[in-house]
């Protein structure tokens, strides 16, 4: 499955292409070990454009969202919370407010700091 990929310009950014094109050459350098172009990238109109196709599975890099998968799921399978049927058991969380507390402290936020104006 061949991919598009375009970058457009708008208004004065058509003065310095020259940035786009090192944008997308930078863009196709980090995409390398997945696919390649099948032509340098052309600037057509307001908007450079270049055709990407897949390289082999067999020559492809490894996903790294298939590769950190299972060291997420090693920690739940550790814990031993699996239920008869071998799935994990959701987690649950207390969301009233009597068992939370008046603070908030499992709260992501109480550390955070209110800026003061003056």
């Amino acid at each position: 499955m061949k991919v598009k990929a375009t970058l457009r310009f708008r208004g004065r950014e058509m003065a310095h292409t020259e940035v786009g094109k090192e944008v997308m050459d930078k863009f196709l350098e980090q995409l390398a070990p997945w696919g390649h172009p099948d032509f340098p990238p052309k600037l057509v109109g307001k908007a450079i454009n270049v055709m990407i196709s897949p390289l082999p599975k067999n020559k492809r890099a490894k996903n790294p969202k298939e590769a950190s998968e299972p060291e997420a799921v090693a920690p739940a399978k550790a814990a031993g919370k699996a239920s008869s049927n071998g799935k994990p058991e959701p987690v649950r969380v207390a969301t009233d407010a009597a068992s939370q507390g008046a603070s908030f402290g499992q709260s992501p936020f109480s550390g955070l700091s209110v800026p003061t104006q003056g």
